[in-house]
């Protein structure tokens, strides 16, 4: 043993000594070749510097879009929380809603009723008012964002989100989430982004924009019209930058265009955002923040290029450390099933938990735990991939089935759980297993065998004694769905005392 451990420090230190001497007699050639051949070499890096130039501008549009993403989900996700609870009431709703949602960089949160009456602070009611945007939420059957516009209470730029709230299936109300400008700013913008580079906001259709980030602070914030600097702008052909508008009124995904303003080069990208309707980030990043580290370079310095490497493994684990404290907010954000979309084990458990506090003494509710007959042969047979689509067909009949106001959630595996609050009508649930046994039936795999079908086995446990907690839901229903598996599955029991102890394999 210690001889192979030997051995196998040899053969790391050796390629690490070799990877050492190619790294530097790469630096040499390069340094070599930037010498004996600086014409075609500038050649050549202009073009790369172009084409970096778009990939950056992109990926900061691409970065934008992504947070409002987040901030969607993030709001579609509470918004299906206060959904869960058993209630109308709007004081209710926003007291909880208080207490249990944590601050996730947003500066106001509220619910408005379909009769237009505002549940948050005096100063929020008032911009929601004054801006109309009551109205519109009331109207609004999806997410969507307004535009920005100045809070008389901290004078800053802001965005509302709203999303829509359902009850029984029928909307109940919206919840909103108002975000400071500079907050999107500081969460699109890294250390890799030159001072130089912009970024807007911009109406496709108005040519109205904001900017979020700007060489000149003071215009950070401010509104100006696209009008204004068109006459400043030249192309190669007048109508190329026509044309570039064109496509973002059109509603396309993403545009770039080169340009000259005050004879300086530019590279522009615009990427559409879906939850701000008619609007677009555009990324606007002179050509030469990538080019002046190359006319440097032509100078051939040596300790140039070194600390031009160095910079680069700086900037690289600065971008990595911004990575991570993206990843880590948006793993605060999650509460679904990556694969499924259900919610998952950790947020399903603390959701019935918290409703079964809330309401166990006044209403009853039912608990089912439900298994994919025989899921290991379709891994087995047909493969991993196959047995990943089941699942999610698996989730989609479970929401078809379930009525909306209905807990769906994945333990894992092929282990599916459903929480139904206040209803323990034995009629009522059957119908809703038949039907999602309906809604199995309808499955299809291909290449599979004729006989293939999706089946499942149930069973289900009722809330009944206020002292009762989500484990003690789960053993009931496990304890039946053992019970339905030993009598041959595609099917399901009713919990009752003589299985008590008994568990699922």
């Amino acid at each position: 043993m210690s001889i192979g451990r030997n051995n196998a420090k040899i053969k790391q230190n050796t390629f690490k000594f070799s990877y050492t001497k190619l790294i530097i007699s790469y630096l040499i050639i390069c340094l070599l070749c930037i010498g004996v051949t600086m014409p075609i070499f500038n050649k050549v890096i202009k073009n790369h510097d172009k084409e970096m130039a778009n990939d950056i501008s992109s990926l900061i549009a691409e970065k934008t879009n992504s947070l409002f993403y987040v901030m969607t989900e993030a709001s579609e996700n509470i918004a299906r929380l206060i959904s869960a609870q058993k209630t109308e009431d709007g004081d209710t709703l926003y007291e909880s809603l208080r207490n249990t949602i944590d601050d996730a960089g947003y500066i106001s949160i509220g619910i408005i009723n379909m009769d237009g009456s505002i549940y948050g602070t005096e100063p929020e009611k008032t911009e929601l008012k004054k801006w109309g945007l009551v109205d519109q939420a009331i109207e609004a059957t999806g997410t969507f964002a307004s535009e920005p516009y100045r809070s008389e209470e901290n004078g800053k730029m802001v965005i509302t989100l709203f999303t829509p709230i359902y009850g029984n299936g029928t909307k109940i109300g919206s919840l909103f989430i108002t975000y400071a400008l500079d907050y999107i700013q500081e969460m699109t913008s890294s250390e890799v982004i030159g001072d130089d580079t912009e970024i807007y906001l911009m109406n496709a259709y108005s040519g109205n924009y904001i900017s979020c980030k700007s060489k000149d602070a003071s215009e950070i914030g401010s509104w100006r019209n696209v009008k204004l600097i068109r006459v400043l702008i030249q192309t190669d052909n007048d109508e190329n930058y026509a044309a570039w508008e064109q496509k973002m009124r059109d509603g396309e995904k993403t545009g770039i265009i080169h340009f000259t303003m005050n004879g300086v080069e530019y590279t522009q990208v615009f990427e559409k955002l879906e939850t701000m309707y008619n609007w677009d980030v555009v990324v606007r990043i002179p050509s030469s923040t990538l080019t002046n580290p190359i006319h440097i370079l032509q100078k051939g310095t040596i300790i140039l290029f070194i600390v031009l490497v160095t910079a680069t493994i700086i900037i690289y684990l600065i971008s990595q450390k911004y990575e991570m404290a993206e990843k880590k907010m948006l793993e605060k954000l999650s509460v679904y099933d990556g694969l499924t979309q259900l919610f998952n084990r950790r947020s399903f458990e603390g959701f019935v938990n918290e409703y079964i506090e809330k309401h166990s003494k006044k209403e009853k509710s039912s608990f089912i735990f439900v298994d994919v007959d025989h899921f290991k042969d379709v891994n087995d047979t047909y493969g991993h991939e196959a047995g990943d689509n089941i699942l999610k067909e698996f989730a989609n009949s479970m929401r078809k089935s379930f009525a909306s106001n209905c807990m769906l959630g994945r333990f894992g595996g092929d282990e599916f759980v459903v929480f139904i609050p206040g209803n323990t009508d034995k009629k009522v649930i059957e119908g809703y297993l038949e039907k999602f046994k309906t809604e199995l039936s309808k499955i299809t795999l291909e290449g599979a065998k004729e006989d293939f079908a999706v089946r499942y086995s149930a069973g289900i446990a009722l809330l009944e004694q206020s002292t009762e907690d989500v484990d003690s839901l789960e053993n009931k229903a496990d304890a039946a769905l053992y019970e339905a598996k030993n009598a041959g599955r595609n099917m399901f029991k009713w919990y009752n005392a003589s299985m008590k102890g008994k568990t699922k394999n």
